[in-house]
């Protein structure tokens, strides 16, 4: 029933898209224009629909093609050539396939170690990935056990990246998203494809404290997400 409610909702934002450039009179050019400020506005929706559904404020929203794009984001921002990167593993593969691009050296750890609260190889790191809950095996920190490690990271200088792609079908209760602003060195990813069975649809945001979201903000594509795929995830996280 949601998936034919969304469908809906596509057929009618496509018509209201046509019938309000249509109906402006304007040239085509300043029809595009148009169409260009009611993307931005649709953008903006989807950011403070992301802050509603994981209880930040919308200047800590990224928008985001899925989390793929986060991932690269954080890659571009923070990664210089040479720069080590800690992954514990086994792991989902897009972590390591990103940072190489961009010169990393990757460090990789037992997840074992890390659930064992073992740090000590996150030292000297440039930034650090965690699956929760992991990804493909399933096992599941606590947001205490998160919290634990995105202080040590803090407290030694590696960026602490958390991908919550399946927290919504785990224990939502998990997540660390509002620790953005009290761990400058942290960012959250929540991709929707997962928690909303919409694989067809490139969806998701970051969460990072206000000066990061702002970094990542400026390095993203303008046009990263389509004003069809935005309206539906605004939808679906004002109805969850």
């Amino acid at each position: 029933l949601r998936h034919l409610l969304v469908e809906e909702r596509i057929a009618t934002l496509l018509a209201d898209r046509a019938a309000t450039i249509e109906g402006s009179g304007l040239p085509l050019e300043h029809g595009i224009a148009l169409e260009a400020r009611l993307g931005r506005a649709v953008l903006a929706e989807a950011r403070r629909g992301a802050a509603r559904f994981a209880g930040v404020d919308a200047d800590n929203i990224i928008p985001g093609n899925g989390s793929m794009e986060i991932i690269r984001l954080v890659a571009e921002a923070a990664i210089e050539k040479g720069d080590t990167v800690a992954i514990p593993s086994p792991t989902f593969g897009e972590y390591e396939r990103q940072c190489l691009l961009f010169g990393a050296r990757i460090r990789h750890l037992p997840f074992r170690d890390i659930m064992n609260e073992k740090y000590g190889q996150l030292k000297g790191c440039k930034a650090a990935f965690f699956c929760n809950p992991n990804n493909p095996d399933g096992r599941l920190f606590t947001a205490k056990q998160i919290e634990n490690i995105v202080r040590y990271c803090g407290d030694n200088d590696v960026i602490a990246v958390v991908d919550e792609a399946f927290i919504d079908l785990a224990d939502p209760a998990q997540s660390v998203a509002g620790l953005v602003d009290k761990y400058e060195y942290s960012l959250v990813m929540r991709p929707l494809i997962k928690c909303f069975s919409i694989p067809g649809l490139r969806l998701g945001f970051g969460i990072a404290g206000k000066e990061a979201a702002d970094v990542l903000n400026s390095l993203r594509l303008t046009w990263n997400l389509d004003s069809v795929a935005a309206e539906i995830g605004a939808y679906y996280m004002d109805n969850a």
